[in-house]
């Protein structure tokens, strides 16, 4: 078996009070679509950010493709849109091409010219978004520039991509398209994705697992066909009605 691409031991951490999170195992393979879903203040932002190393653990072990995230360096292989990512500054007069350009700096591999303007290319492709190029950021929907942050994710060609709730904000159909296409990056592509939610019809319908966090703790179900929107939904101790109204 490959080496997981997120790995969690024992992780628990506090904000200088109770445990926010206490004692979590998490394992991430190639491939999966995991998404991590529970009640406002459950500590998902806090419990993704640990896995990208941004935020320290009190306790426990993280690892990035079986490295250590302390010593971890290859970063070319994530990508991450953090919550509110798609909040741009509407008046910058940058194109789309511009944008999911930004996406390679600071890179260990930098592109330049020819092979720059290909992988941007590639990227717009990729999401459908080719005739978008030259128009202003400023020009876009709330759909659109989701698509644009996610080209831009994917210019580096990355292996795992982090979304922490990218379609807040965003109307119903471009939701659902926003969902469609990262389903298929990563059934056709391969792409390992991990995704904070609080739809928790889109996470039984695409993800293969399902981390449910709450109390400081996380439970993990990976046979997520044979669980309901409604089950899920009583564990979490969500209101089934008001969820299904959205």
């Amino acid at each position: 078996m490959d080496t997981p691409v997120v790995e969690l031991k024992d992780v628990s951490f506090s904000y200088g009070g109770p445990k926010v999170l206490e004692k979590v195992n998490i394992k991430v393979e190639k491939g999966d679509f995991f998404a991590l879903i529970g009640p406002n203040g459950a500590a998902k932002t806090t419990l993704m950010k640990i896995m990208l190393g941004l935020v320290v653990p009190d306790e426990g072990e993280v690892k990035l493709f079986g490295k250590n995230v302390k010593s971890f360096r290859q970063w070319h292989k994530i990508a991450y849109v953090p919550q509110h990512g798609g909040q741009i500054n509407l008046s910058f007069p940058a194109t789309v091409r511009e944008v999911v350009a930004s996406g390679l700096f600071g890179k260990n591999r930098p592109l330049k010219g020819k092979s720059l303007e290909e992988a941007v290319k590639k990227a717009l492709a990729t999401v459908g978004i080719e005739h978008l190029a030259a128009r202003l950021i400023g020009e876009l929907s709330g759909g659109q520039r989701q698509k644009v942050l996610l080209a831009r994710c994917l210019v580096g060609n990355p292996e795992v991509v982090f979304l922490d709730e990218p379609t807040s904000g965003v109307d119903a159909e471009s939701q659902q398209e926003f969902y469609d296409l990262l389903d298929r990056l990563n059934k056709e592509r391969g792409l390992t994705v991990v995704m904070i939610t609080h739809d928790i019809g889109t996470a039984c319908g695409i993800a293969n697992k399902i981390g449910c966090v709450k109390g400081g703790k996380v439970d993990i179900h990976e046979n997520t066909k044979d669980i309901t929107e409604d089950h899920i939904a009583e564990i979490m101790g969500y209101s089934i009605k008001k969820q299904r109204t959205k």
